[in-house]
């Protein structure tokens, strides 16, 4: 089975079915009836369905379980020494309408990727996922040691500078990844 083809399954989408192209940007496109994925070659994934029916919520059990599922068949086979994380959930009242974001952790640290809110984003209505945007990465270890400022002096610099939490992570800027510390 493809790359492509692993992917649709995810999502619940026949490779059989689907029409497909390559946009300009390199871009594989996937449609079949209202989905749509979306493969870049950048390592972004996004999908979408245009169409529900109509269905009761489902818990937000059952939705952390239906994104885990679809993250340990897609990011979970290339993330290296990574973790995937959930860090948020929240339902909408009024739609029912869920949305679940998930962050890769390298060796129980964060990592804070330049320019994105999270890793995974995904919406869920019913028990069906209406969007997701994924970005695959993958981490592994290097063999070189990293020093950050220790706790107290990034503390102590965080309120020299008008407050706020410092908080351990990896920044990756798309080209490598290391360990300090940011203001939340």
């Amino acid at each position: 089975q493809s790359l492509a083809e692993e992917m649709m399954s995810a999502f619940g989408m026949s490779a059989n079915l689907a029409n497909n192209y390559p946009n300009a940007d390199g871009t594989d496109v996937f449609l079949e009836g209202s989905a749509t994925l979306r493969l870049g070659s950048d390592g972004n994934l996004r999908f979408t369905r245009r169409e529900v029916e109509a269905v009761e919520s489902i818990s937000p059990s059952d939705a952390v379980q239906i994104t885990s599922g679809i993250l340990e068949a897609t990011v979970g086979f290339s993330s290296g020494i990574a973790d995937v994380r959930l860090t948020e959930i929240y339902l909408d009242g009024e739609t029912g309408e869920y949305t679940l974001k998930y962050d890769y952790a390298v060796d129980g640290l964060p990592v804070n990727l330049q320019g994105r809110e999270s890793a995974a984003t995904f919406t869920i209505v019913g028990d069906t996922v209406t969007s997701a945007d994924i970005l695959f990465r993958s981490y592994s270890y290097t063999g070189g040691t990293e020093h950050p400022l220790p706790a107290r002096l990034a503390a102590a610099l965080v309120q020299s500078e008008g407050g706020g939490e410092p908080r351990l992570v990896y920044i990756d800027s798309y080209g490598s990844a290391r360990a300090n510390w940011i203001v939340v």
